[in-house]
C-alpha cells in the first residue's frame, strides 16, 4: 500500500507537549508533538484512522492565554507507531485554514517550536 503522506511544510517539534482535549468533552485526544503550517501530529492512546475528523481544544502555553484553548477542526491523514509504548503518532490536516488560526499557529511555532524533528 502506497504511503499517502504528502506533507509540504517544515515539521517543527515543540519544546514540550501540549494537551489536546476532545471538543465534545469526552476526554483527552492526545498530546501535540509537532506542527507544520498545514497540520499537526498528536501522540494518541486511541489512534484515528485516515479520513476520520476530530475537533480538539488545544491548551496553549503561557503567553497565549487570550486564545487558549484553541479550537481546531482536523482530518486524519495517517497514523503509525510511536516511540512511546502504548501510543500511536497520528498526523492531521487542519480543516480551518482561516487567517486568524494560521497567524496564531505561526506565532506558536516561532515561540515554542524548534527545527529538526
Amino acid at each position: 500500500m502506497a504511503n499517502e503522506n504528502k506533507r509540504r511544510g517544515l515539521r517543527r517539534g515543540l519544546f514540550y507537549y501540549l494537551k489536546a482535549a476532545r471538543a465534545d468533552g469526552s476526554g483527552i485526544a492526545g498530546h501535540l508533538v509537532n506542527l507544520t503550517d498545514s497540520g499537526l501530529m498528536l501522540m494518541m492512546e486511541q489512534a484515528a484512522s485516515p479520513g476520520d475528523r476530530l475537533a480538539i481544544l488545544l491548551d496553549l502555553p503561557p503567553g497565549f492565554e487570550t486564545w487558549s484553548p484553541l479550537a481546531l477542526d482536523l482530518v486524519c491523514r495517517w497514523n503509525g507507531p510511536s516511540v512511546t509504548p502504548g501510543y500511536r503518532d497520528v498526523g492531521f490536516e487542519f480543516l480551518d485554514k482561516s487567517l486568524v488560526n494560521r497567524t496564531l499557529l505561526a506565532r506558536l511555532l516561532d515561540e515554542v517550536g524548534f527545527t529538526g524533528s
